[in-house]
């Protein structure tokens, strides 16, 4: 009886805690990188388990997972001015 009213909607509370920690980490990595500063550990997200896929074009830095085509899906996307001593060609 416990475990009926305890586990009730297990699985949707599972997926929506790691979508949250997947949000998250997602932040983290796209903050890091667009401030410059050395990306987080996070590899996989834990709610594909797919590897985040991080694409840095101009002043936009994207995170997500990757699809077949090896493109970012459904990302976070942070814009960013680059620091002009760190400039280079295409930024």
């Amino acid at each position: 009886m416990a475990a009926r009213l305890l586990l009730i909607d297990l699985q949707e509370r599972s997926e929506l805690l790691a979508r949250d920690r997947a949000r998250c980490e997602a932040w983290a990595i796209a903050l890091a990188v667009a401030a410059g500063e050395a990306r987080p550990d996070y590899k996989t997200n834990p709610l594909t388990g797919k590897p985040y896929g991080v694409v840095i074009l101009r002043r936009k830095v994207s995170v997500g997972d990757k699809d077949k085509k090896g493109r970012v899906a459904f990302p976070i996307a942070v814009a960013f001015k680059p620091d002009p001593s760190k400039a280079t060609h295409g930024q």
